[in-house]
């Protein structure tokens, strides 16, 4: 039965996508293509992980949805196309998923480090587009603030770990009880 309805979305979706080209709402060029099954992709991680009890698949699903979105944007030039630019995108989609996922699994604390790191990583790229900082001024960030990666790695780490502490030492005395 899941086949069934998993060949019928995949129908309907090829089906709505050559009609949105025969009709030419969306040109059928490497972007969109590119663009389209990255969203697909992640939609479809995003339902399975919706479904899982460890949310497996939600972190995959936001990051290729995001992804998809944000290559749309650029094609159309609504963000700049640039490789620094896509690069800060990349890296601020990854900080995404990650929140995303902290936000389903509140346990791993890594995640939102993650998400802090690569959003913060991101923006420099992204400023640097709009002229707001030069490559020079991205290098010298990068130089003097790296340690502060291994400080929030670390940080992440001890969090976790006395998450875990915890509920091992409430699980005991749940047993007493």
């Amino acid at each position: 039965m899941e086949n069934r309805v998993a060949v019928a979305w995949i129908l309907i979706v090829i089906g709505s996508i050559i009609l949105f080209h025969q009709t030419e709402l969306i040109q059928l060029n490497t972007a969109n293509i590119i663009s389209l099954l990255s969203m697909g992709w992640g939609i479809i991680l995003l339902l399975r992980g919706w479904k899982h009890p460890d949310h497996k698949g939600i972190f995959g699903g936001t990051f290729f949805t995001i992804l998809g979105i944000s290559i749309f944007l650029m094609h159309y030039e609504y963000f700049p196309i640039a490789d620094l630019f896509a690069l800060g995108i990349i890296l601020i989609d990854l900080g995404i998923a990650h929140l995303v996922y902290f936000a389903f699994v509140k346990s791993k604390i890594s995640n939102l480090v993650f998400a802090v790191i690569f959003i913060l990583t991101g923006l420099p790229f992204m400023a640097y587009e709009y002229y707001y900082i030069s490559v020079w001024e991205i290098r010298d960030i990068f130089s003097t603030f790296w340690p502060i990666l291994l400080i929030l790695v670390g940080v992440g780490f001890l969090g976790e770990g006395l998450i875990r502490h915890f509920k091992k030492d409430d699980h005991k005395i749940s047993k007493l009880i």
